[in-house]
C-alpha cells in the first residue's frame, strides 16, 4: 500500500503573511497602533511580521471588525474579498446619512463643550477604540457605515444616546441611556 504526501507549505499562510495583510488593511499604521487597536502586545505583533508566530483568529476578527475589511481577506488574501464589510455594519439603508450627521454632530458638541481642537479629539477617540483616525472621518462623513460595535463606545464617550437614537429611534435610545450610563464606569 502506497501514501501519498501532500505538500500543504504552499496552502498554509504564516504569520507573516497575516501581519503584511494586517498592515495594509490598518494603512500607515505602526505597529504599536496596530497592537493597541487588536488589544494585543507590540511583541505579539512583532513575532507575526518575522512569521514566528501568527495571530489567533480572535485577533482577525479583531482586525476586520476595526478596518471594515471582510474577514474572509484576512483569511485567504483573495483580492476579491478586500473590500469593505457592509454586513457587519449599523445601518446602511435610507438612515445612513442621519447616522453620519449625528456622529458628526456630536464630535462638534464634545469638541465645543470640553474646548478640545477636533483633530485632539479625533485622534483620542480613535486611540479609545481602537481605529485609525482616518476612519473616524469616514465614519462621519458618511464614506462609510460604522461598525455596529463602535455605536455603543461613541455613545458612552460623547456621553449622549443622539446617535443610537438616529439608529433605533428616540424612545428606545431614552430607554437606553441608564444602561449607557451603567457601562460609562466600565469603559474608562
Amino acid at each position: 500500500m502506497t501514501v501519498k504526501y501532500y505538500c500543504m507549505a504552499e496552502q498554509k499562510t504564516g504569520g507573516a503573511e497575516y501581519y503584511r495583510r494586517i498592515k495594509r488593511a490598518f494603512g500607515e499604521a505602526s505597529d504599536n497602533r496596530i497592537a493597541e487597536a487588536l488589544a494585543t502586545s507590540r511583541q505579539a505583533v512583532s513575532l507575526w511580521k518575522t512569521g514566528k508566530s501568527e495571530p489567533d483568529g480572535h485577533k482577525l476578527i479583531r482586525a476586520a471588525d476595526v478596518t471594515g475589511i471582510q474577514l474572509q481577506w484576512f483569511i485567504t488574501g483573495e483580492e476579491r474579498h478586500f473590500a469593505r464589510d457592509t454586513t457587519m455594519r449599523a445601518h446602511s439603508g435610507p438612515g445612513h446619512d442621519r447616522i453620519a450627521a449625528a456622529i458628526d454632530a456630536e464630535f462638534k458638541r464634545v469638541a465645543k463643550e470640553e474646548g478640545k481642537e477636533m483633530a485632539d479629539l479625533v485622534a483620542e477617540v480613535a486611540k479609545l477604540l481602537g481605529v485609525p483616525e482616518r476612519n473616524l472621518y469616514n465614519y462621519r462623513t458618511g464614506k462609510w457605515s460604522v461598525p455596529a460595535s463602535l455605536i455603543p463606545e461613541l455613545s458612552v464617550r460623547f456621553k449622549s444616546a443622539a446617535i443610537l437614537g438616529e439608529i433605533v429611534g428616540e424612545h428606545v435610545a431614552l430607554l437606553m441611556k441608564p444602561l449607557l450610563e451603567g457601562l460609562e464606569g466600565q469603559l474608562k
